[in-house]
């Protein structure tokens, strides 16, 4: 849905009754129901509104529900922390510092990066997605630059894979670690330990922000066995980062990790936040 239609709030509200059943029949556990967020900003402020409908042990409880993206990955990893810590994370700012020189678009380019060349490459054995499959596959289908420019933005990040590979104070395993490592960690936790697998009930806000390897990772924390309720809301004009996602890629996803074929999905198209004079008003 666009802004201001009430995506979150729906999403919310779905979380809300599903606590509301958990601490009725006494089965709370953080582990079991999670409600996943893009940054702290958003974290905190459905926490929030959490007040509105809990109070006192409920409260505390629910709020341990709400995590961000980093967050819930974080949970899955040993030593996460002194791993991954927070002021050594390869953010948009500091990437586009390396290729300060570089005549490129540099925000286009990070999506690129961080939503293709990275994103996409859970599985794979080398940092970036191969050349042919980035040129010619996923690239083709999810990436925003053209087919002609590939090969250059292709032949610029290595060379970004090699200063980060030489340089000690841009090292990945120190500091300068992404959304990819973090979930091929966490990928590597879940295949040695099954029961990390124990949501069953899994609600994400701001999906159009995921990368596909945060996507792949957050599925499959649904137990197996279990419910396997989950719900994502999200709107394509408001994303942030990266270029990739599709619902139709999302759908896929789904299909790919859980087997289940999604059927359709709720478009919301009225904005209850502003009138209709603030929003000709912004469109002029």
């Amino acid at each position: 849905g666009v802004a201001g239609t009430g995506k979150t709030t729906i999403l919310f509200y779905r979380l809300v009754s599903r606590l509301r059943t958990i601490f009725d029949d006494e089965t709370f556990s953080s582990d079991k129901c999670v409600f996943v967020t893009h940054n702290s900003r958003l974290r905190d402020q459905v926490r929030k509104l959490l007040t509105y409908f809990f109070a006192n042990q409920e409260l505390e409880k629910a709020k341990q529900c709400i995590r961000t993206v980093d967050e819930e990955m974080k949970r899955l990893i040993k030593d996460s922390e002194r791993k991954f810590l927070r002021e050594n994370k390869l953010t948009r700012d500091r990437f586009k510092g390396i290729l300060r020189s570089k005549k490129v678009d540099l925000d286009l380019f990070w999506e690129e990066y961080r939503g293709v060349l990275r994103g996409y490459n859970l599985h794979g054995g080398s940092r970036i997605l191969p050349k042919e499959k980035y040129i010619e596959e996923i690239g083709r289908r999810r990436g925003q630059i053209k087919i002609e420019e590939r090969n250059e933005f292709y032949e610029i990040a290595l060379k970004i894979e090699a200063k980060l590979a030489t340089e000690p104070s841009l090292d990945p395993s120190k500091d300068g670690w992404d959304d990819l490592d973090l979930c091929k960690e966490a990928y590597s936790q879940i295949r040695q330990k099954p029961s990390l697998a124990s949501l069953d009930f899994l609600y994400i806000d701001e999906v159009q922000d995921l990368t596909r390897a945060e996507m792949e990772i957050l599925l499959l924390l649904l137990k197996p066995d279990g419910l396997r309720r989950f719900a994502v809301a999200g709107d394509l004009s408001q994303s942030i980062q990266p270029s990739s996602f599709t619902w139709q890629a999302l759908s896929q996803a789904i299909y790919d990790i859980l087997k289940v074929k999604i059927e359709k999905n709720a478009t919301l198209t009225e904005n209850y936040r502003s009138t209709p004079f603030l929003v000709d008003c912004a469109n002029s």
